[in-house]
Protein backbone atom coordinates (compact mmCIF):
# COMPACT_ATOMS: atom_id res chain seq x y z
CA UNK A 1 0.00 0.00 0.00
CA UNK A 2 2.87 2.29 0.87
CA UNK A 3 4.66 1.52 -2.40
CA UNK A 4 1.48 2.27 -4.40
CA UNK A 5 1.12 5.61 -2.59
CA UNK A 6 4.70 6.50 -3.39
CA UNK A 7 4.20 5.53 -7.04
CA UNK A 8 1.14 7.79 -7.32
CA UNK A 9 2.83 10.69 -5.55
CA UNK A 10 3.15 13.87 -7.59
CA UNK A 11 6.37 15.34 -6.21
CA UNK A 12 6.98 19.00 -6.94
CA UNK A 13 9.19 21.68 -5.43
CA UNK A 14 8.78 25.33 -4.60
CA UNK A 15 10.96 27.91 -2.93
CA UNK A 16 10.77 29.12 0.63
CA UNK A 17 9.79 32.77 0.73
CA UNK A 18 12.34 33.43 3.48
CA UNK A 19 15.56 31.57 2.54
CA UNK A 20 14.73 30.60 -1.10
CA UNK A 21 15.50 26.97 -0.22
CA UNK A 22 13.80 24.29 -2.34
CA UNK A 23 11.02 22.38 -0.61
CA UNK A 24 9.82 19.07 -2.08
CA UNK A 25 6.29 17.88 -1.35
CA UNK A 26 3.46 15.77 -2.76
CA UNK A 27 1.13 18.07 -4.70
CA UNK A 28 -1.67 15.50 -4.36
CA UNK A 29 -1.89 16.36 -0.67
CA UNK A 30 -2.63 20.01 -1.46
CA UNK A 31 -5.66 19.29 -3.63
CA UNK A 32 -4.82 22.34 -5.77
CA UNK A 33 -4.67 24.70 -2.82
CA UNK A 34 -1.78 26.49 -1.17
CA UNK A 35 -0.95 25.74 2.45
CA UNK A 36 1.49 26.83 5.14
CA UNK A 37 4.33 24.53 6.15
CA UNK A 38 7.66 24.73 7.98
CA UNK A 39 10.69 25.13 5.75
CA UNK A 40 13.18 22.28 6.41
CA UNK A 41 16.06 24.70 5.80
CA UNK A 42 15.33 27.86 7.83
CA UNK A 43 12.46 26.36 9.89
CA UNK A 44 10.21 29.35 9.30
CA UNK A 45 6.64 29.04 8.14
CA UNK A 46 6.17 29.59 4.42
CA UNK A 47 3.50 29.03 1.81
CA UNK A 48 3.85 25.94 -0.40
CA UNK A 49 1.88 25.39 -3.59
CA UNK A 50 2.17 23.77 -6.98
CA UNK A 51 3.30 26.04 -9.76
CA UNK A 52 5.89 28.75 -10.26
CA UNK A 53 6.85 30.95 -7.33
CA UNK A 54 4.96 34.18 -7.68
CA UNK A 55 6.60 37.20 -6.14
CA UNK A 56 4.29 39.28 -3.97
CA UNK A 57 3.07 42.39 -5.73
CA UNK A 58 5.09 45.54 -5.14
CA UNK A 59 2.92 48.14 -3.52
CA UNK A 60 3.58 51.81 -4.23
CA UNK A 61 5.39 53.60 -1.39
CA UNK A 62 3.19 55.43 1.03
CA UNK A 63 3.32 59.20 0.68
CA UNK A 64 5.22 60.94 3.50
CA UNK A 65 3.03 62.10 6.32
CA UNK A 66 3.06 65.87 6.48
CA UNK A 67 3.96 67.16 9.91
CA UNK A 68 1.44 69.57 11.36
CA UNK A 69 2.80 71.92 14.04
CA UNK A 70 1.09 71.66 17.41
CA UNK A 71 -0.69 74.83 18.47
CA UNK A 72 -1.82 75.51 22.03
CA UNK A 73 -3.18 78.91 21.07
CA UNK A 74 -3.35 80.99 17.89
CA UNK A 75 -0.99 82.98 15.69
CA UNK A 76 -2.29 86.20 17.27
CA UNK A 77 -1.45 85.20 20.86
CA UNK A 78 0.91 87.54 22.70
CA UNK A 79 2.74 87.93 25.98
CA UNK A 80 2.61 91.50 27.27
CA UNK A 81 5.66 92.40 29.36
CA UNK A 82 6.56 95.52 31.30
CA UNK A 83 10.07 95.88 32.69
CA UNK A 84 11.06 97.59 35.94
CA UNK A 85 12.64 100.28 33.73
CA UNK A 86 9.22 101.06 32.28
CA UNK A 87 10.05 99.50 28.91
CA UNK A 88 7.28 97.30 27.48
CA UNK A 89 7.16 94.45 24.97
CA UNK A 90 4.37 92.96 22.92
CA UNK A 91 5.98 89.52 22.53
CA UNK A 92 4.78 87.38 19.64
CA UNK A 93 7.68 84.89 19.41
CA UNK A 94 10.29 83.48 21.81
CA UNK A 95 13.66 81.94 20.99
CA UNK A 96 14.05 78.38 22.29
CA UNK A 97 16.82 75.81 21.98
CA UNK A 98 17.22 72.10 21.31
CA UNK A 99 16.60 70.16 24.51
CA UNK A 100 18.87 67.29 23.43
CA UNK A 101 21.82 69.61 22.73
CA UNK A 102 21.32 71.42 26.04
CA UNK A 103 21.32 68.05 27.81
CA UNK A 104 24.59 67.02 26.11
CA UNK A 105 26.24 70.31 27.09
CA UNK A 106 25.07 69.88 30.67
CA UNK A 107 26.64 66.41 30.82
CA UNK A 108 29.92 67.70 29.35
CA UNK A 109 30.00 70.58 31.82
CA UNK A 110 29.46 68.19 34.75
CA UNK A 111 32.24 65.95 33.44
CA UNK A 112 34.59 68.92 33.11
CA UNK A 113 33.84 70.01 36.69
CA UNK A 114 34.54 66.49 37.94
CA UNK A 115 37.90 66.36 36.12
CA UNK A 116 38.79 69.72 37.65
CA UNK A 117 38.31 68.31 41.12
CA UNK A 118 34.82 69.67 41.66
CA UNK A 119 35.92 73.29 41.22
CA UNK A 120 32.96 75.65 41.06
CA UNK A 121 33.40 77.67 37.88
CA UNK A 122 30.88 80.34 38.76
CA UNK A 123 29.48 80.02 35.25
CA UNK A 124 25.76 80.08 34.78
CA UNK A 125 23.89 79.48 31.54
CA UNK A 126 25.00 81.17 28.35
CA UNK A 127 24.84 84.92 28.61
CA UNK A 128 24.69 85.09 32.40
CA UNK A 129 26.48 87.79 34.39
CA UNK A 130 28.84 85.23 35.92
CA UNK A 131 30.11 84.19 32.51
CA UNK A 132 33.13 86.51 32.16
CA UNK A 133 33.91 86.47 35.87
CA UNK A 134 33.82 82.66 35.90
CA UNK A 135 36.12 82.35 32.89
CA UNK A 136 38.67 84.65 34.55
CA UNK A 137 38.56 82.56 37.72
CA UNK A 138 39.17 79.37 35.76
CA UNK A 139 42.16 80.85 33.93
CA UNK A 140 43.66 81.80 37.31
CA UNK A 141 43.16 78.27 38.61
CA UNK A 142 44.75 76.75 35.51
CA UNK A 143 47.90 78.87 35.99
CA UNK A 144 48.29 77.56 39.53
CA UNK A 145 47.44 73.97 38.60
CA UNK A 146 49.14 73.52 35.25
CA UNK A 147 50.85 70.32 36.46
CA UNK A 148 47.52 68.61 37.12
CA UNK A 149 46.68 66.66 33.99
CA UNK A 150 43.08 65.96 35.01
CA UNK A 151 42.50 69.64 35.69
CA UNK A 152 43.94 70.53 32.29
CA UNK A 153 41.72 67.93 30.60
CA UNK A 154 38.70 69.31 32.41
CA UNK A 155 39.53 72.83 31.35
CA UNK A 156 39.96 71.71 27.73
CA UNK A 157 36.53 70.07 27.87
CA UNK A 158 35.06 73.22 29.37
CA UNK A 159 36.51 75.29 26.53
CA UNK A 160 34.78 72.90 24.13
CA UNK A 161 31.52 73.49 25.97
CA UNK A 162 32.01 77.27 25.63
CA UNK A 163 32.36 76.98 21.85
CA UNK A 164 29.35 74.68 21.53
CA UNK A 165 27.24 77.02 23.64
CA UNK A 166 28.14 79.90 21.34
CA UNK A 167 26.97 77.80 18.37
CA UNK A 168 23.82 76.95 20.29
CA UNK A 169 23.13 80.64 20.80
CA UNK A 170 23.06 81.07 17.02
CA UNK A 171 20.99 77.92 16.37
CA UNK A 172 18.03 78.86 18.56
CA UNK A 173 14.70 79.21 16.80
CA UNK A 174 11.89 81.71 17.33
CA UNK A 175 8.50 80.10 17.94
CA UNK A 176 5.13 81.87 18.00
CA UNK A 177 3.70 82.29 21.48
CA UNK A 178 0.67 80.21 20.48
CA UNK A 179 2.90 77.19 19.85
CA UNK A 180 4.61 77.27 23.23
CA UNK A 181 3.26 74.85 25.81
CA UNK A 182 2.81 76.25 29.35
CA UNK A 183 3.45 79.79 28.12
CA UNK A 184 0.58 80.85 30.36
CA UNK A 185 2.88 80.22 33.32
CA UNK A 186 5.36 83.09 34.00
CA UNK A 187 8.30 80.65 34.26
CA UNK A 188 10.30 80.34 30.99
CA UNK A 189 11.93 77.18 32.33
CA UNK A 190 8.61 75.38 31.82
CA UNK A 191 8.03 76.58 28.27
CA UNK A 192 8.51 74.04 25.48
CA UNK A 193 7.72 73.41 21.84
CA UNK A 194 7.50 69.84 20.50
CA UNK A 195 8.46 69.43 16.86
CA UNK A 196 8.23 66.17 14.91
CA UNK A 197 11.53 64.78 16.27
CA UNK A 198 12.84 67.45 18.62
CA UNK A 199 11.81 69.42 21.67
CA UNK A 200 12.82 73.05 22.17
CA UNK A 201 13.09 74.68 25.58
CA UNK A 202 14.55 77.77 27.27
CA UNK A 203 18.32 77.51 27.75
CA UNK A 204 18.22 78.42 31.43
CA UNK A 205 19.85 81.74 30.62
CA UNK A 206 18.68 84.70 32.75
CA UNK A 207 18.04 86.53 29.49
CA UNK A 208 15.14 85.64 27.21
CA UNK A 209 15.27 86.47 23.48
CA UNK A 210 11.92 87.70 22.22
CA UNK A 211 10.42 89.10 19.02
CA UNK A 212 7.84 91.86 19.28
CA UNK A 213 4.82 92.45 17.05
CA UNK A 214 6.83 94.90 14.90
CA UNK A 215 9.48 92.25 14.15
CA UNK A 216 12.14 93.76 16.42
CA UNK A 217 14.10 91.43 18.71
CA UNK A 218 15.39 91.99 22.22
CA UNK A 219 17.07 90.08 25.03
CA UNK A 220 15.24 90.79 28.27
CA UNK A 221 16.38 89.83 31.75
CA UNK A 222 13.48 87.87 33.18
CA UNK A 223 14.28 88.90 36.75
CA UNK A 224 13.69 92.53 35.66
CA UNK A 225 10.14 91.84 34.47
CA UNK A 226 7.71 93.81 36.61
CA UNK A 227 4.45 92.71 35.02
CA UNK A 228 3.40 90.25 32.38
CA UNK A 229 0.17 88.87 30.97
CA UNK A 230 -0.66 86.19 28.44
CA UNK A 231 -3.27 87.35 25.93
CA UNK A 232 -4.78 84.39 24.14
CA UNK A 233 -6.89 85.19 21.10
CA UNK A 234 -9.82 82.88 20.51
Amino acid sequence: MSNQSEENAHLVTCQCRHCNGHIEFDANELDGKATVAECPHCHQETVIFEGPLVAPPKLPPLPPVAYSPIWFGSKEDAVKIRMTSGESHDVRSVRLYSESILRELSIKRASATQKMGGVSTGLGAIGSIGWVVGVSAILSLVESSVSKRAFADGFALLQEVFKEEEKLRESGEFFPVGRIQFVGNPAPGLWRVVESRETFIHSGDEFLSVMDADGSTAAIRWSAVERWSYEQKK
